[in-house]
């Protein structure tokens, strides 16, 4: 990839910004937020048919009980199909983040 155009064009010695690196930021950021997404419904359902959990300290000691109030599953499972569906509703970019590696 031929760089030298890059800071000419940028002027007062900075440095121009990546072809492409703002698509490569989005698509990060849209994998997160579905991943997040599915983790949150995932953790709805669990929640949903689990009425309690035992959580036993790794150093020993007295074990605690862990209840979730009735809310916080379908909060859960509502964020998460919520931020499922926007990762949907994003647009997607028109040409691959590394367009060299392509050809």
């Amino acid at each position: 990839m031929d760089l030298s155009g890059l800071a000419a064009r940028a002027g007062s010695g900075s440095v121009a910004p990546l072809p492409g690196r703002a698509r490569l930021t989005t698509t990060m950021w849209k994998i997160f937020l579905l991943a997040a997404g599915i983790f949150a419904c995932v953790l709805g359902v669990e929640m949903l048919l689990i009425d309690s959990a035992v959580v036993m300290p790794l150093g020993g000691g007295n074990a605690s009980t862990f209840r979730a109030p009735d809310w916080v599953p379908w909060t859960l499972l509502s964020v998460g199909a919520a931020t499922i569906l926007q990762f949907c509703h994003l647009p997607r970019s028109s040409q691959p983040a590394h367009p060299h590696r392509y050809h």
